[in-house]
């Protein structure tokens, strides 16, 4: 039990950071927000909420997408039916085509157990904790100790980059954790030949496709294949090959639907691609690597890094004193790996930030690439940076001399000054710098105060270095708290972001649901006004609807959709994901429509306008 330690505190570190699940009972999901923003909730009182739900912003992609497809999928498999067609969005979606809905994930199978609050929750759980364990696993593996080990897997596993897109696309974590696993049988097999360990890898590609996001899976594989030719390992490239064809059964029907969606044809627009071109980050956004929130956050509703990037594409962070350590490694280790890593690092952060190859990946309209933003691959840098971090503290641990630590140290001072400086300088001429923010907004209050956490770990971590010096008998106790340290500020960070709901915030009741649910029957439903029941939600209550949100819905039906409003056919719409209706009764298309389509009953809040005025 003593040997395996760094695994039981792992476990006990991802338990912390979901505590209030299992303390308070909550759920991991932003259903507050569900209250807060979204219609029928919006417009009814909670108890003990006079004053209404307060809310940690934005998310809506869990709300409107996985949690209700999570829903069907188990109620599909506790009928022994193959979760293939979605009847309730866009009058009928394929389910599984879809492929983020991951109908075919092993761990779907415990939802024909488990009620869906706790297998939502043990699913996130499970990610953090597999990102950990097979980093902690990969590390040891490469003759680290277990605290380097140890801190490497925490760096990465509470890396701002895990922690927001596990809220944004739940998804994400589980489509990247099989990374270090696959880099551990690459290793494994090349030193030993095992066939287990060629077996392990293969498993962990094919898990990441079968998990859902392949945009993240891609990375993994570019990543997993560059480790191959690193380290020489050929056979190991027939592991690719055989995962698509082990996972075609998934990847089929999806390049089909991905064929016949919006979503090659919008987002390849020029006014889509300008777009995503606007989101790759400037030179001044690598402050972010020392001040995760220099500006703003979105739970403070004091983020303004928007339109350039949402919080979550920006998530560059995996801790101060990391950074120190992964420094300290560049400057005393000269593993192999070390130049790996270093590589796979800047070369990832490469294609973020405004380069000419990164804008020319846009420019060559390469399919599923270029139709995409850039920022999923940070999680290639964040692994690469929890890497060396480790590197950099075993080396600290083996040689106890403070040089590389003090010139780390020193290097991310002078950086820190000099870029608050510079930044002051962008905001006297901000054009000059292609500053993409409001010249006129005061944002130095914002920056200053976000941070002021940042520099007190550095200067505690300083604190606790000059002490290990002093008080050598106590250099072990006092590596273990810095280490500590390091943790709880990323703890700290993921319970800013991380929302947590009361149970009766999870898809609530409310009477005109109770109504369609008893009356409607196999009729769908559509609100007159706008969105009063969120088309999505659909799925989730077992309603019928035409309108829905999803990357990939079948595009001429879209089309038709979209044409009701000119009465024309529409080539241009604004999203790939929304088929909406227009809300113009008088119009004799959407009336059409709304007949050809089976929409029995317009749902209406009931201070608007009568229907009856709708003619």
């Amino acid at each position: 039990m003593k040997s395996h330690w760094p695994i039981l505190v792992l476990a006990a570190v991802v338990l912390i950071a979901f505590y209030p699940t299992w303390l308070q009972g909550k759920i991991p999901l932003n259903g507050r927000n569900l209250a807060a923003f979204y219609s029928p909730w919006l417009y009814q009182k909670f108890a003990g909420f006079p004053t209404g739900v307060p809310s940690k912003p934005g998310m809506p992609d869990q709300l409107r997408l996985y949690y209700p497809y999570m829903h069907l999928t188990q109620i599909m498999y506790r009928r022994l039916e193959l979760p293939l067609w979605n009847p309730h969005n866009f009058a009928g979606n394929p389910h599984m085509a879809e492929m983020q809905s991951g109908v075919f994930y092993p761990l779907h199978i415990l939802l024909l157990f488990l009620p869906l609050p706790i297998y939502w929750t043990l699913f996130q759980i499970s990610g953090f904790f597999l990102a950990g364990l097979f980093t902690y696993l990969y590390l040891r593996s490469l003759q680290l100790t277990k605290l380097p080990a140890f801190f490497g897997a925490t760096t990465f596993m509470l890396s701002t980059f895990m922690f927001t897109w596990n809220q944004e696309v739940i998804i994400a974590p589980h489509s990247i954790l099989w990374l270090p696993l696959m880099l551990l049988a690459i290793d494994k097999f090349n030193q030993h030949g095992d066939k287990r360990w060629w077996l392990a890898g293969l498993a962990g590609l094919c898990l990441s496709v079968l998990s859902g996001y392949w945009q993240t899976t891609f990375y993994v594989m570019g990543a997993s294949l560059a480790y191959i030719l690193w380290r020489r390992a050929w056979l190991l490239l027939t592991w690719y090959p055989l995962s698509l064809g082990l996972t075609a059964f998934q990847l089929l029907p999806t390049a089909e639907l991905y064929q016949l969606s919006s979503r090659p044809i919008i987002n390849n627009s020029p006014q889509l691609l300008s777009l995503f071109k606007d989101f790759l980050l400037q030179p001044f956004h690598a402050i972010l690597l020392l001040i995760p929130d220099f500006f703003g956050h979105p739970t403070t509703r004091n983020f303004f890094a928007n339109p350039a990037a949402n919080y979550y594409e920006l998530a560059l962070f995996v801790g101060t004193i990391p950074v120190v350590f992964v420094l300290t490694a560049l400057f005393t280790s000269r593993k192999n790996l070390v130049w790996f890593f270093t590589l796979l690092g800047l070369i990832s952060a490469s294609f973020v930030f405004d380069l000419p190859h990164s804008r020319l990946i846009y420019d060559l309209k390469i399919p599923l690439l270029s139709t995409g933003i850039a920022h999923r691959i940070l999680f290639l840098l964040v692994f690469g940076l929890s890497v060396l971090a480790a590197f950099g503290l075993d080396s600290w641990l083996k040689t106890k001399k403070p040089l590389a630590i003090w010139l780390s140290a020193g290097l991310i001072s002078i950086i820190s000054g000099g870029v608050f400086i510079f930044l002051y300088r962008v905001a006297q001429v901000p054009y000059k710098y292609l500053w993409p923010f409001d010249p006129k907004l005061i944002w130095w209050p914002i920056a200053w105060r976000n941070s002021i956490i940042p520099a007190g770990v550095f200067i505690l971590f300083m604190l606790l270095m000059l002490l290990s010096l002093k008080a050598k008998r106590y250099f072990h106790l006092l590596t273990i708290a810095i280490v500590v340290l390091a943790t709880a500020q990323n703890l700290y960070q993921f319970f800013k972001f991380t929302p947590f709901s009361e149970a009766q915030f999870v898809y609530p009741s409310h009477p005109t649901i109770k109504f369609l649910q008893e009356n409607a029957g196999l009729n769908r439903y559509i609100g007159y006004h706008g969105s009063v029941i969120g088309s999505n939600f659909a799925t989730y209550y077992g309603l019928y609807t035409i309108e829905g949100f999803d990357s990939l819905n079948e595009h001429l039906r879209t089309q038709l959709i979209y044409s009701t409003a000119k009465g024309e056919l529409e080539r241009t719409m604004a999203r790939s994901a929304d088929a909406i209706l227009d809300r113009d009764y008088t119009n004799i298309y959407p009336r059409r429509i709304l007949s050809l389509m089976g929409v029995k009953y317009l749902i209406d809040y009931p201070q608007y306008p009568d229907l009856a005025d709708a003619g």
